[in-house]
């Protein structure tokens, strides 16, 4: 999961964050179904596209466990998020070495995300069920 673009970089972390609060695919950020292949369970997920990316899922008690390949940039990556609450705490890193850090809280209809990486990009998510997302 690089982090070299902020924009992309919100882009994946608004989409975890919403995964974990379960209102993703209301939202449209799910890549179409023709581009996506996905193969799931009460706890796991697997998906696949066809320009070779793929990333997976596993759920364990309040805790979620991401990994992925970025093929484009060649970078793969892995996060973990626990559940506190309202909101999740996440942090991951990329194989190219970067690392980071931040939370989503859902507050009514609205799911709110701050982030920081070690390569000093910080930034914020914002989405709403009605509203769509801003970054």
């Amino acid at each position: 999961m690089p982090l070299k673009s902020p924009r992309r970089t919100a882009r994946l972390l608004l989409l975890y964050g919403l995964l974990s609060h379960g209102t993703a695919w209301a939202t449209g950020l799910a890549l179409p179904k023709a581009a996506t292949q996905c193969t799931r369970s009460a706890t796991l997920m697997q998906c696949h596209d066809l320009m070779g990316n793929y990333y997976s899922m596993a759920l364990m008690g309040r805790t979620v466990f991401l990994r992925g390949h970025d093929a484009v940039r060649g970078l793969s990556w892995a996060q973990t998020s626990s559940s506190t609450g309202q909101g999740q705490v996440f942090c991951g890193f990329s194989s190219d070495g970067q690392v980071w850090i931040g939370r989503t809280r859902k507050i009514g209809w609205n799911v709110l995300g701050r982030f920081s990486s070690s390569t000093g990009t910080r930034g914020q998510t914002s989405c709403n069920r009605l509203k769509g997302c801003s970054y």
